[in-house]
C-alpha cells in the first residue's frame, strides 16, 4: 500500500497532544495496525491524517448520567491510621 504523498507526520508528544491518546495506547494501536508511522533515526513519526481518520471511525461513547451514588466510608484510612497512632502508647516491656 503506497503512502499518500500529502501525509503530515507528528512526533509522539505532538500526536498525543493532538489526539488525546497516551503513548502506551498509541504504541498498542500501532502494533494492531490502526495507526501508521515512520521511524527516522530514533524518532517515531506518526501519520496524522491516517490517525485522525481512524479516530473518526471509532464509535461514539455511551455516557450514562444516572449513576448510583458511591458509598462513602465514614472514616478514611488516613484518619483511621491517625487515630490508632495518636492514642496512648502501650508499654510492652514492663518498664514504667
Amino acid at each position: 500500500m503506497a503512502a499518500n504523498s500529502d501525509s503530515i507526520y507528528a512526533t509522539m508528544p505532538d500526536w498525543c497532544a493532538l489526539s488525546g491518546m497516551r503513548p502506551a495506547k498509541t504504541y498498542d494501536e500501532l502494533s494492531r495496525g490502526n495507526l501508521r508511522a515512520k521511524k527516522v533515526g530514533k524518532r517515531l513519526l506518526i501519520d496524522v491524517q491516517h490517525g485522525l481518520a481512524w479516530l473518526r471511525t471509532l464509535p461514539e461513547p455511551v455516557i450514562n448520567l444516572r449513576r448510583a451514588p458511591r458509598a462513602v466510608a465514614s472514616v478514611t484510612t488516613k484518619t483511621r491510621r491517625r487515630r490508632i497512632t495518636s492514642g496512648a502508647r502501650i508499654n510492652l516491656t514492663g518498664a514504667p
